[in-house]
């Protein structure tokens, strides 16, 4: 976890504009029985420890969107239905491994501060990332939907509309920052902003070029630290951009349904390329 993430701060304020959040819910508690038993089942032969008892704190859905999924036998089958682009939908549906999910797990990296290596864990996600952004592609095909604006839009829907949670996954002997890699978010249906952004970038950067993403660690303007996702090549009139090396890359919210274009001011602290 990067941020402290307070939703009212989202809300008050210039420092990120909410275009749906009159569908946003607070719940006030969530059931995470059925995503438990999915995440224990499908990390079975993990050789790390890790707690997934724990509820996620400042959870927020956003209306009826959410991942839901089911054992079958010896697998796990989940769908998530969310909005392509405009007011269109599509779902997206994966039947998932304990061996495979296992290993993913055992693969979470840290560097040296304490903080997870993100760009590992992204590529180390990518096959994953590949199968969602197969799915998308497909759809936006299927509707002669497909662009690169689209693209990238359709990839951050994904991530938006999962539910938002800080996870805690820590035990008396391993801690994990704060986030959940990629399958965990899915699986366990929330996730938070650094989370998010390494699963949308696993994602989108099946989509187009790797040159054009970059993940930047960074505060927010109420001084909060935060994780946002950078892309060169998008038309905007009123976007953020961040300039590195020879392009300007527009800044995307990943933690909660934002229009793409809607400033997200922020203050850089790292970039982290993905190439």
């Amino acid at each position: 976890m990067i941020e402290t993430f307070i939703i009212s701060s989202f809300l008050i304020g210039t420092t990120i504009y909410l275009s749906l959040n009159k569908n946003f819910q607070k719940t006030k508690s969530f059931d995470i029985d059925q995503q438990n038993s999915l995440i224990e089942f499908l990390t079975q032969h993990k050789t790390v420890t890790k707690n997934y008892s724990n509820l996620p704190e400042q959870f927020i859905s956003h209306g009826k969107w959410g991942v839901f999924g089911e054992i079958n036998g010896d697998v796990a089958n989940l769908n998530y239905t969310f909005p392509l682009i405009h007011k269109e939908e599509h779902e997206y549906v994966t039947t998932l491994r304990p061996d495979v999910v296992s290993n993913a797990v055992n693969q979470f990296i840290h560097i040296g501060t304490g903080f997870p290596n993100h760009k590992s864990i992204v590529l180390q996600s990518q096959e994953l990332g590949k199968e969602i952004s197969d799915s998308i592609l497909k759809a936006l095909q299927l509707k002669n939907n497909d662009s690169y604006f689209n693209r990238v839009q359709a990839a951050l829907n994904f991530v938006q509309y999962i539910p938002y949670g800080v996870p805690n996954f820590d035990t008396n002997s391993h801690t994990y920052g704060g986030v959940s890699i990629p399958h965990e978010s899915i699986i366990l249906s929330y996730s938070d902003c650094d989370s998010k952004s390494m699963l949308f970038s696993s994602i989108i950067m099946n989509l187009i070029s790797r040159e054009n993403i970059i993940m930047i660690i960074c505060n927010l303007s109420t001084n909060t630290g935060h994780m946002v996702v950078g892309v060169s090549g998008l038309e905007h009139n009123n976007g953020f951009d961040v300039i590195y090396g020879d392009k300007s890359f527009l800044v995307l919210e990943t933690t909660v349904p934002t229009k793409i274009g809607i400033p997200v001011p922020i203050e850089v602290n790292e970039i982290i390329p993905l190439i």
